[in-house]
């Protein structure tokens, strides 16, 4: 997907994702107004293991 005339590709994304805990996402691109903007969604895994995950959101 391209994001602000800078390219980002789904491997990049899950490496990032999984290196802060976040296993299970989904990231959107949608145009406001003429300005691209990347929501990620992140859902919570529910298992005995205890993970945590930045749950902060940035829209860039």
């Amino acid at each position: 997907m391209k994001v602000k005339g800078m390219f980002v590709h789904e491997q990049q994304l899950k490496q990032v994702m999984t290196e802060v805990g976040c296993l299970l996402f989904q990231a959107i691109v949608t145009d406001e107004n003429g300005h691209d903007q990347l929501t990620i969604y992140i859902e919570k895994e529910q298992s005995k293991k205890r993970h945590s995950c930045n749950t902060d959101i940035c829209s860039c």
